[in-house]
């Protein structure tokens, strides 16, 4: 049975060298910052066994069609 694992919003101070390097290495990887922080906090807890081996991550939040049909542009 697949268990829904919800992400939740915090706040925290960080260096702004952090937050400009986040930036950046996203954008290399092109992904955002907070998927790219998300990965990378995920592996480290995996690596230090606060996460089990097994776990994978969540899946993308955006999703769906957002494609649209000829007749909807001119609506």
């Amino acid at each position: 049975m697949l268990v829904a694992m919800p992400r939740a919003k915090r706040s925290y101070s960080l260096d702004t060298r952090v937050i400009e390097g986040l930036k950046e290495l996203a954008k290399d990887n092109f992904t955002s910052a907070n998927r790219y922080l998300e990965e990378v906090l995920f592996k480290h807890l995996q690596a230090k066994g606060v996460i089990p081996d097994d776990a994978r991550p969540l899946g993308e939040l955006r999703g769906g069609d957002f494609t649209s049909k000829k007749d909807d542009i001119n609506d």
